[in-house]
């Protein structure tokens, strides 16, 4: 399990964070939103499961290719949700910004930014599910450790067990990790405690 939260961490950042910046930059920018939405809503919906071919294609059998699944699991639960909170942030916040003699990017880091915020970390806890969901499917790619090779091994031994033990293992590590993600928010981000709560 160790094996698989190192995996499951490295595809989740790298995966939330490309999701949010480019997701900020799409809600605020409507050429690259025009140019880049039809390609998001065409690969959106192809599974992690349904990458791991081009995965092994593109980055061979080692730890390069389980990443990319896990990135591909969250990748997508975070940029569209933070496209459209971008996008929902009110006018009149923005004009009240420009009309105090605000910047472009200080309405951009000061403004639109914080008002997306509570959709983002409320996608962000979404987009950990994603991780935990993708890492037996990145594990499936010749792995030789990991609680998904752990749970592929039992169902190749017919261990029905061993394969509900994983599984039991997975989703209390799941259980805990998202714990946690909850009070840290709520810890470091205090001035969005109210508005997280609703949306949970």
């Amino acid at each position: 399990m160790a094996i698989s939260l190192g995996r499951i961490l490295m595809g989740f950042i790298l995966g939330t964070s490309s999701g949010v910046i480019l997701g900020l930059f799409m809600g605020r920018i409507t050429a690259l939103k025009q140019f880049v939405d039809p390609i998001i809503s065409l690969f959106r919906n192809l599974s992690p499961t349904a990458m791991i071919p081009l995965a092994i294609i593109w980055f061979g059998i080692g730890e390069t290719s389980k990443y990319f699944i896990i990135f591909w699991g969250t990748f997508f639960f975070v940029l569209i949700p933070t496209m459209g909170a971008v996008q929902s942030v009110p006018d009149v916040r923005v004009r009240a910004a420009r009309s105090l003699g605000a910047k472009t990017l200080q309405i951009f880091f000061q403004v639109v930014v914080p008002s997306a915020t509570p959709t983002m970390i409320v996608t962000i806890r979404a987009a950990l599910g994603g991780a935990f969901m993708s890492v037996v499917a990145a594990e499936l790619v010749a792995a030789t450790s990991g609680i998904g090779y752990f749970i592929d091994q039992g169902r190749i031994l017919f261990q029905t067990d061993r394969v509900i033990i994983g599984l039991a293992v997975l989703a209390t590590s799941g259980y805990c990790v998202d714990r946690a993600y909850r009070e840290l928010t709520r810890k470091l981000l205090p001035n969005y405690k109210e508005e997280v709560a609703a949306k949970w």
